[in-house]
Protein backbone atom coordinates (compact mmCIF):
# COMPACT_ATOMS: atom_id res chain seq x y z
CA UNK A 1 0.00 0.00 0.00
CA UNK A 2 1.14 3.22 -0.41
CA UNK A 3 1.93 6.19 1.50
CA UNK A 4 -1.13 7.82 0.12
CA UNK A 5 -3.56 5.06 0.34
CA UNK A 6 -1.95 4.61 4.19
CA UNK A 7 -2.95 8.40 4.93
CA UNK A 8 -6.30 8.04 3.10
CA UNK A 9 -6.78 5.47 5.52
CA UNK A 10 -5.47 6.85 8.44
CA UNK A 11 -8.31 10.00 7.78
CA UNK A 12 -10.71 7.54 7.00
CA UNK A 13 -10.38 5.49 10.65
CA UNK A 14 -10.07 9.01 11.90
CA UNK A 15 -12.98 10.57 10.21
CA UNK A 16 -15.08 7.61 11.48
CA UNK A 17 -13.76 7.55 14.84
CA UNK A 18 -14.22 11.26 15.34
CA UNK A 19 -17.61 10.60 14.47
CA UNK A 20 -18.42 7.61 16.75
CA UNK A 21 -16.86 9.70 19.62
CA UNK A 22 -18.78 12.98 18.58
CA UNK A 23 -22.09 10.58 18.75
CA UNK A 24 -21.61 9.14 22.23
CA UNK A 25 -20.48 12.20 23.20
CA UNK A 26 -23.87 13.90 21.77
CA UNK A 27 -25.87 11.59 23.57
CA UNK A 28 -23.70 12.33 26.64
CA UNK A 29 -24.27 15.92 26.52
CA UNK A 30 -28.04 15.52 25.50
CA UNK A 31 -28.56 13.30 28.48
CA UNK A 32 -26.66 16.69 30.80
CA UNK A 33 -28.69 19.02 28.68
CA UNK A 34 -31.89 16.86 29.65
CA UNK A 35 -30.64 16.94 33.75
CA UNK A 36 -29.50 20.71 33.65
CA UNK A 37 -33.30 21.14 32.33
CA UNK A 38 -34.74 19.29 34.78
CA UNK A 39 -32.99 21.04 37.44
CA UNK A 40 -33.36 24.03 36.21
CA UNK A 41 -37.19 23.87 36.25
CA UNK A 42 -37.10 22.26 39.45
CA UNK A 43 -35.10 25.48 41.29
CA UNK A 44 -37.43 27.89 39.42
CA UNK A 45 -40.54 26.05 40.83
CA UNK A 46 -38.98 25.79 44.34
CA UNK A 47 -38.10 29.68 43.98
CA UNK A 48 -41.17 30.23 42.71
CA UNK A 49 -43.01 28.94 45.54
CA UNK A 50 -40.69 30.48 48.14
CA UNK A 51 -41.30 33.51 46.90
CA UNK A 52 -45.19 33.10 46.89
CA UNK A 53 -44.53 31.59 50.58
CA UNK A 54 -42.41 34.51 51.26
CA UNK A 55 -45.03 37.24 49.69
CA UNK A 56 -48.11 35.69 51.97
CA UNK A 57 -45.07 35.54 55.17
CA UNK A 58 -44.85 39.08 54.40
CA UNK A 59 -48.55 39.78 54.15
CA UNK A 60 -49.49 38.12 56.88
CA UNK A 61 -46.62 40.01 59.13
CA UNK A 62 -48.45 43.13 57.56
CA UNK A 63 -51.56 42.07 58.85
CA UNK A 64 -50.20 40.78 62.16
CA UNK A 65 -48.29 44.13 62.60
CA UNK A 66 -51.16 46.41 61.93
CA UNK A 67 -53.71 44.91 63.93
CA UNK A 68 -50.94 45.35 67.09
CA UNK A 69 -50.78 48.88 65.95
CA UNK A 70 -54.43 49.23 65.83
CA UNK A 71 -55.27 47.12 69.08
CA UNK A 72 -52.06 49.52 71.04
CA UNK A 73 -53.89 52.26 70.14
CA UNK A 74 -57.13 51.41 71.13
CA UNK A 75 -55.66 50.52 74.59
CA UNK A 76 -54.19 53.99 74.69
CA UNK A 77 -57.54 55.69 74.12
CA UNK A 78 -59.08 52.99 76.60
CA UNK A 79 -56.60 54.65 79.14
CA UNK A 80 -57.14 58.42 78.13
CA UNK A 81 -60.54 57.39 78.92
CA UNK A 82 -60.65 55.92 81.85
CA UNK A 83 -57.50 58.42 82.96
CA UNK A 84 -60.65 61.06 82.13
CA UNK A 85 -62.75 59.07 84.60
CA UNK A 86 -60.73 59.53 87.41
CA UNK A 87 -59.65 62.76 86.83
CA UNK A 88 -63.26 64.01 86.54
CA UNK A 89 -64.25 62.08 89.83
CA UNK A 90 -61.19 63.70 91.94
CA UNK A 91 -62.03 66.94 90.65
CA UNK A 92 -65.97 66.68 91.67
CA UNK A 93 -64.73 65.62 95.09
CA UNK A 94 -62.42 68.19 95.52
CA UNK A 95 -65.12 70.85 94.61
CA UNK A 96 -67.72 69.52 96.84
CA UNK A 97 -69.21 72.29 98.72
CA UNK A 98 -67.30 72.34 102.32
CA UNK A 99 -69.58 70.44 104.56
CA UNK A 100 -69.75 67.28 102.07
CA UNK A 101 -66.19 67.65 101.70
CA UNK A 102 -65.84 67.07 105.68
CA UNK A 103 -68.66 64.70 106.12
CA UNK A 104 -66.72 62.72 103.28
CA UNK A 105 -63.30 62.73 104.45
CA UNK A 106 -65.38 62.28 108.48
CA UNK A 107 -66.37 58.85 107.21
CA UNK A 108 -62.73 57.65 105.67
CA UNK A 109 -61.55 58.49 109.02
CA UNK A 110 -64.19 56.52 110.98
CA UNK A 111 -63.67 53.58 108.43
CA UNK A 112 -59.76 53.79 109.94
CA UNK A 113 -61.01 52.20 113.22
CA UNK A 114 -58.87 54.23 115.25
CA UNK A 115 -59.91 55.91 118.21
CA UNK A 116 -56.71 58.18 118.90
CA UNK A 117 -53.79 59.70 117.00
CA UNK A 118 -52.97 63.29 115.28
CA UNK A 119 -54.64 64.20 112.26
CA UNK A 120 -52.31 65.97 110.38
CA UNK A 121 -53.99 68.41 107.43
CA UNK A 122 -52.13 71.21 104.90
CA UNK A 123 -53.77 72.39 101.66
CA UNK A 124 -57.39 71.00 103.34
CA UNK A 125 -56.30 73.39 106.75
CA UNK A 126 -59.52 75.59 105.88
CA UNK A 127 -62.02 73.02 105.09
CA UNK A 128 -60.50 70.03 107.73
CA UNK A 129 -60.87 72.33 110.43
CA UNK A 130 -62.45 71.63 113.99
CA UNK A 131 -65.59 71.30 112.72
CA UNK A 132 -64.11 67.84 110.98
CA UNK A 133 -62.34 66.78 113.85
CA UNK A 134 -65.84 67.33 115.66
CA UNK A 135 -67.61 65.32 112.82
CA UNK A 136 -65.21 62.55 113.16
CA UNK A 137 -65.35 62.34 116.94
CA UNK A 138 -68.99 61.90 116.37
CA UNK A 139 -69.29 59.11 113.72
CA UNK A 140 -66.03 57.52 115.62
CA UNK A 141 -67.83 57.47 119.28
CA UNK A 142 -71.17 56.47 117.44
CA UNK A 143 -69.27 53.54 115.52
CA UNK A 144 -66.93 52.14 118.75
CA UNK A 145 -68.98 53.87 121.85
CA UNK A 146 -65.90 55.22 122.92
CA UNK A 147 -64.48 58.40 123.13
CA UNK A 148 -61.56 59.23 120.74
CA UNK A 149 -58.63 60.85 121.76
CA UNK A 150 -57.97 62.63 118.62
CA UNK A 151 -56.04 65.68 117.64
CA UNK A 152 -55.42 68.13 114.98
CA UNK A 153 -52.77 69.81 113.41
CA UNK A 154 -51.94 71.73 109.95
CA UNK A 155 -48.72 71.69 108.17
CA UNK A 156 -47.40 72.76 105.27
CA UNK A 157 -47.87 71.28 101.74
CA UNK A 158 -49.55 71.02 99.03
CA UNK A 159 -51.57 67.74 99.27
CA UNK A 160 -55.28 67.27 100.25
CA UNK A 161 -56.80 65.27 102.81
CA UNK A 162 -55.24 63.99 105.81
CA UNK A 163 -52.70 61.99 107.49
CA UNK A 164 -53.22 60.16 110.61
CA UNK A 165 -50.12 59.89 112.88
CA UNK A 166 -50.04 57.44 115.52
CA UNK A 167 -46.15 57.56 116.34
CA UNK A 168 -44.82 54.74 114.79
CA UNK A 169 -47.64 54.14 112.26
CA UNK A 170 -49.08 56.37 110.17
CA UNK A 171 -52.28 56.19 108.09
CA UNK A 172 -52.31 58.10 104.77
CA UNK A 173 -55.92 59.48 103.82
CA UNK A 174 -54.70 61.93 101.40
CA UNK A 175 -56.67 62.55 98.54
CA UNK A 176 -54.19 61.24 96.22
CA UNK A 177 -54.02 58.07 98.49
CA UNK A 178 -57.86 57.68 98.17
CA UNK A 179 -58.47 58.10 94.48
CA UNK A 180 -55.51 55.43 94.12
CA UNK A 181 -57.35 53.32 96.16
CA UNK A 182 -60.42 53.36 94.60
CA UNK A 183 -59.31 52.92 90.76
CA UNK A 184 -57.57 50.09 92.30
CA UNK A 185 -60.75 48.37 93.54
CA UNK A 186 -62.83 49.72 90.64
CA UNK A 187 -60.40 50.02 87.54
CA UNK A 188 -61.37 46.07 86.38
CA UNK A 189 -65.23 46.87 87.18
CA UNK A 190 -65.55 49.86 85.00
CA UNK A 191 -63.25 48.81 82.32
CA UNK A 192 -65.48 45.48 81.73
CA UNK A 193 -68.75 47.98 82.15
CA UNK A 194 -67.25 50.77 79.34
CA UNK A 195 -65.37 47.79 77.27
CA UNK A 196 -66.73 44.89 77.74
CA UNK A 197 -64.66 41.63 79.10
CA UNK A 198 -62.08 41.86 75.74
CA UNK A 199 -59.54 44.38 76.90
Amino acid sequence: MSIEGIIQRIQKDAAAEAERIRQEFASQVAELDRAFQTQTDAALQKAEQEAAAERENAKRRAVEHEKLVQSQRLLAKKLDIINSLFISVREKIENLPDDEYRSLFADVLAKLGEPEGTIIVAADAEILDNRFLELATDRIKSQSGKEPNISLRSTTGNWRGFYLDRGKMRYNATLDALMASVREKTEEMIIERLFGKST
